[in-house]
């Protein structure tokens, strides 16, 4: 039986559409190979397509992409383990595509749940408290300190400290003796110089007057303070309204927790002059737009009455 050529034999298939233009095709093989884990390649591909007259823009943004999947697992292998901790590498990323920063978690409790969502955040979405991490990068200037207060895992106070070119100095107050440790190591392990990291007083965590008595404080230009979920702030009362009346303080971010204490925070602070804000996002990046504009955020951003002011001064 004679055989035809390939496009000959399927010239009368109806079911066989349109053949792409060759750029469009390789375009869409990078995508499947970058899909696949094969970054080396797509990239090549991308390339290709782009000598193809593949859409330009497409195939630079996703050449590289691929570049920086590459870079960041190779810095990730690099240091996937260090003095028996697994380095978690940062949702954040420089410009090459490394992460800002590592997260050491130790093996041994790498399978308790909220340690695997941690890392799942930070690998998966946008990283753990994105919200506040978001916030701290479109507020925080040169010059600034953050306190934070609640700083967990320690994510936001390291995005804080490893911010490029803005550099503010973080003041991170540990729960306890074991929590001062870990944080600790997150600092040294990602040599942040001006991350420091205050112990408990006794059995009970540092207070916010202490904290802001420290010399870092009094020698910051702006505070920017983390308090805290509304559940853990009721102690912290009165400490968050003289915070709020320092000339020097921007913003006091919380968590919303139970209706009631929510609405306690609410209330104190702006009895006191504050303004809610939550945090969204646009075409041009984050902002602060009034309380009860966005549905759906967790974070309350509360501007100080003289912050109102200059902001309405500018």
């Amino acid at each position: 039986m004679a055989t035809l050529p390939l496009d000959h034999a399927l010239a009368g298939t109806a079911s066989v559409a349109a053949d792409l233009p060759t750029g469009e095709a390789l375009a869409e093989i990078a995508v499947a190979f970058l899909d696949a884990g094969m970054v080396r390649a797509s990239a090549h591909l991308f390339s290709m397509a782009a000598d193809a007259g593949a859409d330009a823009g497409f195939t630079d943004a996703g050449r590289q992409r691929a570049i920086q999947i590459g870079t960041t697992d190779v810095a990730v292998t690099e240091r996937l383990v260090q003095d028996g901790a697994l380095m978690i590498p940062s949702a954040e990323r420089r410009d090459d595509g490394t992460p800002r920063f590592f997260l050491p978690i130790d093996a041994s409790i790498a399978g308790q749940p909220h340690v695997l969502h941690v890392i799942r955040a930070e690998l998966d979405g946008d990283g753990t408290d994105a919200e506040l991490r978001n916030f701290l990068a479109a507020f925080l200037q040169p010059g600034d300190l953050l306190v934070d207060c609640d700083p967990g895992f320690g994510l936001a106070s390291l995005s804080a400290a490893t911010m490029p070119e803005v550099a503010p100095t973080v003041i991170a107050r540990a729960a306890d003796a074991d929590h001062a440790t870990f944080l600790e190591q997150c600092a040294a392990v990602n040599a942040t110089a001006d991350m420091v990291i205050v112990p408990p007083a006794g059995d009970s965590p540092s207070s916010l007057a202490s904290l802001l008595q420290r010399h870092q404080a009094t020698q910051a230009k702006r505070l920017v303070i983390h308090a805290g979920s509304a559940d853990d702030l009721a102690a912290m009362h009165a400490e968050l309204v003289a915070a709020l009346h320092d000339h020097r303080c921007a913003a006091v971010a919380w968590t919303l927790g139970s209706d009631v204490a929510s609405s306690a925070v609410a209330e104190l602070l702006e009895s006191r002059g504050g303004r809610h804000f939550v945090v969204a996002t646009d075409a041009d990046g984050v902002l602060l737009v009034p309380e009860g504009e966005v549905q759906g955020s967790s974070l309350i951003v509360t501007i100080p009455a003289h912050g109102m002011a200059a902001r309405q001064a500018a």
